[in-house]
């Protein structure tokens, strides 16, 4: 029954792949700060009712592996994530204010 509820909080946050922090390689991306990472899984940031967004100037840096692990370790314990590319958040939000919503 739990993993049932885990496979739909997974389904709902649209994370479609099951990526873990320990499966990211961070001594291929040495600029990367691992505390901040870290510190983020600890979930900290969802108690103080707050949002992450990982984003960067280059592409293939692991950002989608970063917020889909962050979102794995979000969803575990029983809170909810939603994951969003940033040209989708934009199409929908346009879209929102086109429509008046």
């Amino acid at each position: 029954m739990a993993e049932r509820r885990l496979a739909g909080r997974l389904r709902i946050a649209t994370l479609s792949t099951l990526k873990t922090l320990e499966q990211f390689d961070f001594a291929a991306q040495p600029g990367l700060d691992r505390r901040l990472i870290e510190d983020l899984a600890t979930l900290r940031f969802v108690e103080q009712k707050s949002n992450t967004c990982c984003s960067s100037a280059h592409r293939g840096v692991g950002n989608t592996m970063i917020a889909t692990a962050l979102g794995y370790e979000t969803v575990e314990p029983g809170y909810r994530a939603y994951h969003i590319t940033a040209a989708d958040l934009v199409a929908r939000t346009t879209k929102a204010a086109l429509e008046g919503r």
